[in-house]
């Protein structure tokens, strides 16, 4: 039925405006070559304490493990902008060092963090970030402590999703599990991502739904506009749409729909890529917000 529902989507689409997949293609190509605010080297933002593009091994299990931190706090309600969850464990980094990745108790993180800047952590991140650090170092403790080469002996994207999302408690099995498919996306795909674990495929990857990616998928008519939360049921059906899209790498609209999810807000400004948006979809006269255009 979820394949179905996709493959009437595409469909329509391809029947009625082919221009609009060849605009959409287009517009995610323009700012798909952006890489994430979590590693990417800018002075306006603090460095890290991995080295995310060394080849070395060692190195990329410290990556591997501070990537799943990131990602296990990467979430509005616990530090606001995504950039936060950046400046957050740089700050804890300089103040604990290698003890970041090895603390699994939750009273002790709670402490270091009293001493990071606080102005931009949610009140409820101040008890869900140690929280979250604990479980991430528990579980990488757990299975030998080089998550790199763990994730190595799997083959299966889903079921490394499920291990994972499970063991750091990162979203039941029905939820869309955001956090852990992100993760994924680091690991998993090239340049702007990472390719950490290179020895799996990207067209396998599943796309990591939040709410500015599902706001333009709902624009588009693929995912219902009344949607209060998103389950796995709505992943794969936005992830058989990329599909469609970009049939190797269907996360590639993952980042350039994030940005247009923010930019249809008025939250976010595109640049050069912003022609192609109004392409699809129409400014409303005296309003921060865009409307479809184009009925799907």
């Amino acid at each position: 039925m979820k394949e179905n529902h996709i493959l009437r989507v595409m469909c329509n689409i391809e029947k009625e405006d082919e221009q609009t997949i060849k605009i959409i293609r287009e517009l995610v190509e323009c700012l798909g070559n952006e890489m994430d605010i979590q590693f990417v080297p800018r002075k306006d933002l603090p460095p890290l304490p991995v080295n995310p593009f060394s080849k070395d091994e060692t190195e990329k299990s410290r990556t591997s493990h501070y990537l799943l931190i990131v990602a296990s706090i990467d979430i509005y309600t616990i530090v606001g902008r995504a950039e936060n969850a950046r400046k957050i464990l740089c700050s804890l980094y300089n103040l604990v060092g290698e003890k970041l990745f090895k603390e699994t108790r939750i009273e002790e993180v709670r402490r270091w963090l009293r001493h990071v800047e606080n102005y931009y952590i949610p009140k409820s991140g101040c008890d869900r970030i140690p929280y979250y650090i604990s479980k991430v170092n528990n579980f990488v403790m757990n299975i030998g402590g080089d998550l790199y080469t763990w994730g190595r002996k799997y083959t299966d994207i889903k079921e490394l999703i499920d291990l994972i999302a499970d063991k750091c408690n990162l979203g039941g099995p029905h939820s869309a599990r955001k956090r852990v498919c992100l993760y994924m996306r680091w690991m998993v795909r090239s340049k702007p991502d990472l390719r950490i674990w290179d020895h799996l495929s990207p067209s396998e990857l599943y796309l990591p739904l939040d709410r500015n990616v599902g706001y333009v998928l709902s624009e588009l008519g693929v995912l219902n506009k009344n949607e209060k939360k998103y389950r796995w049921k709505h992943v794969e059906i936005a992830t058989n749409f990329a599909k469609k899209l970009f049939p190797e790498d269907p996360v590639k609209v993952d980042y350039p729909f994030f940005l247009l999810g923010r930019w249809l807000k008025g939250k976010e400004r595109i640049g050069k890529c912003e022609e192609l948006a109004k392409a699809i979809f129409k400014w409303e006269s005296g309003k921060n917000t865009f409307s479809n255009a184009v009925y799907l």
